[in-house]
């Protein structure tokens, strides 16, 4: 993990609403937790401060970053796709994500 994931990490798990709810609520690395809005909202705010200091993201990055699991991750991106966050660019493993200029 670099030094801004590190960082990014460190800075969610001191937060408070983070370690009150206990971390993330995922439950297993084969996906079987849906991604809650809690967890969207918390993973956003982690991915928007890595991406201040990166030009893309990919699933196993995030998946470093937040601890999310494999569908939490890909259900993670669909949604920012879809909102008009991210754009994904390629395809299976090479894919990456980056921010749109004109989101918050």
């Amino acid at each position: 993990m670099s030094n801004a994931q590190d960082h990014c990490v460190r800075q969610a798990v001191n937060r408070p609403d983070y370690r009150q709810a206990g971390g993330f609520s995922h439950s297993s690395s084969t996906g079987s937790k849906k991604l809650s809005d809690n967890d969207f909202r918390a993973a956003k705010e982690m991915v928007l401060a890595y991406m201040a200091s990166h030009n893309s993201i990919t699933n196993r990055e995030l998946r470093a970053l937040t601890q999310l699991n494999y569908d939490q991750a890909v259900s993670f991106f669909n949604r920012m796709v879809a909102e008009g966050h991210f754009l994904r660019i390629g395809k299976t493993t090479t894919t990456r994500y980056v921010r749109l200029a004109f989101t918050n």
